[in-house]
């Protein structure tokens, strides 16, 4: 089904919820690393916590837009797609959000450690020579 300029706006507001689910991951994980927690159990423990309020705003989106994107309407403007795209925005980004973040998450914090790393060296290198 061709997007038109009514399922962009569900597109945008699934991407809100998104965020705010992302957001809502991540935010328990430094919580917990400071503290002191490793990440594993940090990204393992926030990830538990937050399935549940993460599953529960997401399919009570996608359950209220069911008939939104099943109407019928002849003559007016057409909010199928709109129902459309934030059913399939927000179960894609759940999915996302649930597994792909908390990888990210690990991801980046790995990336982040080693430039710290590399710059530590950079810096011990130049002040011996």
């Amino acid at each position: 089904m061709p997007l038109d300029s009514v399922s962009l706006i569900g597109v945008i507001l699934s991407g809100g919820a998104i965020a705010h689910n992302g957001i809502g991951t991540v935010h328990p994980i430094n919580q917990l690393r400071l503290r002191g927690q490793d990440r594993e159990s940090a990204i393992l423990q926030a990830s538990r916590e937050r399935l549940r309020p993460v599953l529960m705003t997401a399919l009570t989106t996608i359950l209220g837009c069911v008939p939104l994107a099943q109407g019928t309407q002849i003559g007016e403007v057409s909010f199928h797609s709109l129902g459309r795209a934030l059913i399939g925005g927000l179960t894609t980004g759940t999915v996302l959000t649930l597994f792909i973040v908390p990888l990210f998450y690990s991801l980046i914090d790995d990336l982040g450690l080693w430039f710290r790393g590399y710059i530590a060296n950079v810096v011990h290198t130049a002040a011996r020579g």
